[in-house]
């Protein structure tokens, strides 16, 4: 990807991210970085501690109790994955690459050819193709063809929406210095609507049960907010263990949520007419312990003793996966997919 390519290719923002549980539990998380930073842990230096008495002046969210800041890439995940399949295109040209989208995987088995040899089968709606070394970057649909992950790969559906600022008629006034859209109606910002601008990604924390909303702002002033809301929808099948994303919340439970967000969030937008022009849902896969799953596929089919040398522990041998990153994926699959290309090599 050129690096210089337009606005969006990569922004630079400070990362924010505040808690509203109380003062116990700032408390708790002063003194759990304190303890880290005496300890010397790398990411301590590149991590301020923001207390309660600046903690709604720096980040512009209302009522903030404690904010840490750090720094933080915000990118179109459009262009970059784009650039890397330019680039894998031209490094290994058909036959050689062959990328397909919308080709549904039906099933995966394993087969010893006459030379003893094993290879991965992976039937799909395009035809079947097999491979000596198969990596299940499968997310949360992982148990969809490794039944083994039912109960540790868990997905859930969230919401999301794209809240921009109130962009209305504003009429060109007559004798304009001999505009050329005098008397025309252009389209803007609302008249007299000074709103600071946020320029920072965050992760905003409402405490464990109500989860935490993501938020990336936008060059033209909007924000695109990802929220873990659906933890107060009483109707737990309504999100979990979904990983249908044809169909949205209730109008009901989105309105709810999304109505007034950025007045009732940010400090200078309380008297804002911004709305949220769209809303949707994603699939998420969750584990139990909030850690992701990198390495062999254990379980099933052609195996070798796992670290525990039982059969309970056994792997497969030329089988990897990288899934279930709780929401986190974009921050951890870089060096995860290198760990994991790594194991491949031996």
């Amino acid at each position: 990807m050129n690096e210089d390519e337009g606005e969006g290719a990569r922004h630079r923002h400070r990362h924010r991210h505040r808690q509203r549980q109380g003062t116990n539990e700032s408390e708790d998380l002063k003194r759990a970085y304190d303890e880290r930073r005496c300890a010397g842990d790398t990411w301590t230096r590149h991590v301020s501690w923001i207390g309660e008495m600046h903690a709604e002046q720096v980040t512009s969210i209302q009522d903030a109790v404690v904010a840490f800041t750090g720094p933080a890439c915000s990118l179109w995940p459009y262009k970059l994955v784009f650039g890397l399949l330019a680039r894998l295109v031209a490094r290994h040209p058909p036959p050689r690459l062959n990328v397909q989208t919308y080709t549904t995987v039906t099933a995966i088995t394993t087969m010893t050819d006459n030379k003893g040899d094993t290879w991965n089968v992976t039937s799909t709606s395009r035809g079947v193709m097999r491979a000596r070394k198969l990596v299940f970057a499968t997310i949360a649909y992982t148990a969809g063809l490794l039944p083994q992950f039912g109960g540790s790969i868990v997905p859930i559906c969230g919401m999301a929406s794209h809240i921009t600022p109130a962009h209305v008629p504003i009429p060109v006034p007559a004798g304009n210095g001999g505009s050329k859209r005098q008397g025309k109606v252009v389209v803007g910002v609302e008249p007299g609507a000074v709103h600071p601008h946020l320029n920072n990604t965050y992760n905003i924390s409402f405490g464990p049960e109500r989860g935490v909303d993501y938020l990336n702002p936008r060059p033209d002033g909007g924000i695109v907010v990802g929220s873990g809301k659906w933890k107060d929808n009483k109707d737990r099948s309504a999100w979990y263990d979904n990983f249908d994303d044809s169909e949205r919340f209730s109008p009901g439970v989105e309105a709810a949520y999304w109505h007034n967000y950025r007045q009732r969030t940010f400090s200078g937008w309380e008297r804002s007419r911004a709305a949220a022009d769209s809303v949707w849902v994603g699939i998420i896969g969750i584990t139990p312990d909030g850690w992701p799953h990198v390495g062999r596929v254990p379980g099933g089919g052609d195996l070798i003793a796992g670290g525990a040398n039982s059969d309970r522990h056994k792997q497969h041998k030329q089988q990897w996966m990288l899934a279930g990153f709780n929401g986190g994926g974009m921050a951890l699959i870089l060096t995860a997919a290198k760990a994991g290309g790594y194991n491949g090599q031996r």
